[in-house]
């Protein structure tokens, strides 16, 4: 599945790296940019030309998060790069490359399996905050780098963020930097805006813990698109106001047992400060409005008694997600189920 051209725009350092690095063909390269700094967006470019122009077979793109890997999933189709999760994707002609967790790497078959493809294929791997890689990838890769001279690895890095002995070989062939002050040029702050979409708001509360309070209402809507996304829903942000009503609606194919259709209401609210009953009313009365399968109430705070009396005894219909229970999404969706 050969790539198609790109239709993405990028910055003037952005293209530069990408001409250098291919021009270098160096095996081992590290890039080290800060965030809002367009890795992603630049690395899915990278990988695009790599495979069109110099003939590589296809992309390896390791993420340490479940959750970052689905994004580096829908980012790398800006590019037209199509990233599957098995080697049937691309013995297929699906897929130009793959996505994958270091986790799944190293304890599911998928690992071997794309060791097994190394002397007859060539692959670009990209390995997304390398220095925080858990297992280890630094061996991996060079197996990768042994089976065949044409693969190349290209890690990426944030400023000031030390490498545990053993998690990344320093022993690379070229380096580069996106220089922070770039993005402080007036010219440059809209283009940063748009050519840096991995600046997620799932992927902020990695470096944040309990930033749930610190969200914004809209990015807390955000949040709940971005959870419901990484667990396959279609999903659908509404504008977005503070009057209530349903932020986001999300749709997933059971199957055989047809669509699910469900409505979600973000209730961000001060530390201390409950949802209550009248607001489960309204949501119940939205479900039927809309023709939903079922309606959740999410809040960054908990619920008043009554509230999760008629949630309860409406069970099949309505539904809700405290502090707690949210906390408990976003581990799941970020670590696994085991993390």
């Amino acid at each position: 599945m050969p790539p198609k051209q790109a239709n993405i725009q990028l910055a003037d350092w952005q293209l530069a790296f990408v001409e250098q690095f291919i021009s270098d063909k160096k095996r081992r390269t590290r890039l080290v940019a800060s965030a809002g700094m367009g890795k992603t967006t630049v690395a899915c470019y990278a990988a695009h030309e790599v495979l069109r122009r110099q003939g590589n077979d296809y992309a390896l793109v390791v993420s340490h998060h479940r959750a970052l890997a689905e994004h580096w999933r829908r980012s790398a189709e800006t590019d037209n790069l199509v990233l599957g999760t098995s080697v049937d994707d691309l013995r297929a002609g699906k897929a130009t490359g793959l996505v994958v967790t270091s986790h799944n790497l190293h304890t599911s078959d998928l690992g071997r399996e794309i060791l097994a493809l190394g002397e007859d294929t060539s692959f670009l791997v990209i390995v997304d905050e390398a220095h925080d890689a858990y297992p280890a990838l630094d061996e991996y890769v060079g197996q990768i780098l042994a089976a065949n001279e044409q693969s190349r690895v290209l890690g990426l890095f944030t400023p000031y963020q030390e490498t545990k002995a053993g998690e990344w070989s320093t022993d690379v062939d070229a380096e580069y930097f996106f220089q922070p002050s770039v993005i402080a040029l007036p010219e440059s702050r809209v283009e940063v805006a748009r050519l840096s979409p991995s600046h997620s708001v799932l992927q902020s509360l990695l470096y944040r813990p309990g930033g749930l309070d610190e969200l914004h209402w809209r990015q807390f809507e955000k949040l709940i698109a971005e959870l419901l996304e990484a667990d396959g829903y279609t999903v659908e942000l509404m504008e977005g106001t503070k009057d209530g009503g349903v932020d986001v609606i999300a749709v997933k194919d059971q199957g055989p047992l047809g669509l699910f259709k469900t409505l979600w209401q973000a209730k961000k609210k001060n530390p201390g400060n409950k949802v209550g009953l009248s607001v489960i009313r309204e949501l119940a009365d939205t479900r039927n409005e809309f023709g939903a399968s079922k309606a959740f109430i999410v809040t960054s705070t908990y619920l008043t008694r009554d509230a999760i009396k008629r949630i309860q005894r409406d069970c099949y219909q309505l539904g809700k997600l405290d502090r707690d229970d949210l906390n408990k999404w976003i581990s799941q969706v970020l670590y696994g189920p085991h993390g």
